[in-house]
C-alpha cells in the first residue's frame, strides 16, 4: 500500500501543488466565535427532555472535505462544502483527516495524503470546524453534530504500537484550535458526559448520552484510536479528563464512550451492533455497500440501518456521477430519525430534528 502511495506521489508531484482549495471558509479562522441562539422545546421538538443523543440515527459523510482528483480514478471523487452538506445534503456527521502543520508553527491540516491528495472544500482543521459553527450560529435546532477525526500521520509510522508520531506533539493544539471554532459551552466532551460518574463507560450505559435539550446547537468529536494515538492524547488526562474530544474504543473499556464498527455486512455483525446500541455507545458503520460494482445490491445498507450505529458514513450524500442513480439517505428521516433499535415509544423523526430541508 505505502509504494502504492509513494509511487503515485511523485508521478503526481510536478503536475499538482499542494495548495488547499478554498471556499465559503475564506476568513473563517478570526470570525467571532458565536454563542447559541435560544433553543426552547416548543420550537425543537416534543421530547427534548426525553429523547437522547445515542437514539438517533443520522447521514454521516466519509472524507467529508475531499476534492476530486481526477488524474487518480480511486480519488476522482467529491463532496460539496460542508454548509452544504449541513443544508442541503441532510448530513450531520462528517470526518476529517488531520496531518501535522505543513510548518510548525502553523495550523492542523485537513487532507487525504500528501502530495497525492492534498486539496479540502473547508480548508485547514480550524477552518473546517469553523464552517460547522457557522452553520450551527443559524440552526439553532439541530442535534448535535458528530466529527470523526482520523490521524493520518501513519506513512511515518514505526510499525510499533504507541510508538510516538509526528501528530502526538499536536495534541493540546488540537483541543485549543476546536475551542478557537466552538464556545466551550457548546462542545459536548468526556467531562460532560462523565458528570459524576466514575468512567465514561458508566456514563453512557447507566444514563446514555445527553438529551435533546442539552446538546442541540452542540458539537461532539470523536478521535479513530489508530496507531496509538488515543494512549497519547489520553496522556496526563485519564478519562479524558480536560480534554474535548473522545477516542473510540472497545465497548468493554471503562474509557470508551463510543465504538468503531465500520463493516456491518452480516446478521452476526448487526446484533453484534445492536447490543452496542442498546449499551448507550455511540456507534460509527459505513452504508454503502460496494455500490460501485454492485450498484442494486442494498444489503449492507439495509443492514447498517437495521443495526441502529447512530453515525452512518456514506461516500454519496446524494447522487453522485460515479454511482448514478445511487444516494444513502436516512427513512422517512428529516433529515436524521429516531434510531430503530432503542428510541423511547412515540418518538417521530421531527423530534429528532425538522429544520425544513428540501
Amino acid at each position: 500500500m505505502r509504494i502504492w502511495l509513494w509511487t503515485l506521489a511523485g508521478l503526481l508531484a510536478c503536475s499538482q501543488s499542494a495548495t488547499q482549495a478554498q471556499d465559503s471558509t475564506d476568513g473563517a479562522v478570526g470570525d467571532s466565535v458565536g454563542d447559541a441562539a435560544d433553543v426552547t422545546a416548543t420550537t425543537c421538538g416534543t421530547m427534548e427532555d426525553t429523547l437522547r443523543l445515542h437514539q438517533i440515527q443520522a447521514k454521516a459523510t466519509h472524507n467529508s472535505y475531499h476534492v476530486a482528483q481526477p488524474l487518480v480514478p480511486e480519488l476522482d471523487y467529491f463532496h460539496s462544502p460542508l454548509d452544504v452538506q449541513l443544508q442541503s445534503e441532510g448530513v450531520r456527521s462528517f470526518e476529517l483527516d488531520i496531518h501535522p502543520p505543513d510548518t510548525a508553527p502553523g495550523p492542523l491540516q485537513v487532507y487525504h495524503l500528501p502530495a497525492i491528495d492534498q486539496n479540502s472544500n473547508c480548508g485547514n482543521f480550524q477552518e473546517c470546524l469553523t464552517v460547522l459553527r457557522k452553520w450551527s450560529d443559524a440552526h439553532p435546532c439541530h442535534h448535535a453534530l458528530m466529527v470523526i477525526i482520523e490521524p493520518k500521520d501513519q506513512l511515518l509510522d514505526t510499525g510499533v504500537v504507541h510508538d510516538k508520531l509526528p501528530l502526538d506533539d499536536y495534541w493540546d493544539q488540537f483541543d485549543q484550535e476546536i475551542l478557537a471554532a466552538w464556545p466551550r459551552e457548546r462542545v459536548i466532551t468526556p467531562d460532560v458526559l462523565r458528570g459524576k460518574h466514575a468512567s465514561l463507560r458508566e456514563a453512557v450505559t447507566t444514563v446514555g448520552w445527553p438529551t435533546m435539550a442539552e446538546s442541540r446547537g452542540k458539537i461532539v468529536i470523536v478521535i479513530m484510536d489508530e496507531n496509538g494515538h488515543g494512549a497519547w492524547y489520553k496522556k496526563g488526562h485519564e478519562q479524558y479528563a480536560g480534554r474535548m474530544a473522545f477516542v473510540f474504543g472497545p465497548g468493554d473499556a471503562t474509557d470508551t464512550a463510543a465504538v468503531q464498527y465500520d463493516n456491518v455486512q452480516t446478521p452476526d455483525d448487526v446484533t453484534t451492533v445492536q447490543a452496542l446500541v442498546k449499551q448507550g455507545f455511540l456507534v460509527r458503520s459505513f452504508a454503502d455497500g460496494d455500490v460501485l460494482k454492485h450498484p442494486t445490491d442494498l444489503t449492507v445498507e439495509h443492514r447498517a440501518l437495521d443495526s441502529g450505529a447512530q453515525m452512518l458514513s456514506t461516500d454519496y450524500p446524494v447522487e453522485k456521477p460515479r454511482a448514478p442513480g445511487f444516494s444513502f439517505q436516512i427513512p422517512s428521516g428529516t433529515p436524521s430519525r429516531c434510531n430503530p433499535v432503542n428510541a423511547p415509544a412515540g418518538c417521530k423523526s421531527s423530534d429528532v430534528e425538522n429544520l425544513g430541508l428540501k
